[in-house]
């Protein structure tokens, strides 16, 4: 049980790691530009 929920945080954030990245290309936000702006 442990090595599955290990195995699956790990899963986890190499997943985030490898999209966070990618999310601002893929899908801007607008609030993030106008807090930019200002």
């Amino acid at each position: 049980m442990w090595n599955l929920t290990k195995a699956t945080f790990i899963a986890a954030t190499a997943v985030l790691v490898a999209v966070g990245p990618a999310v601002p290309q893929l899908k801007p936000i607008p609030a993030t530009i106008r807090a930019g702006k200002q």
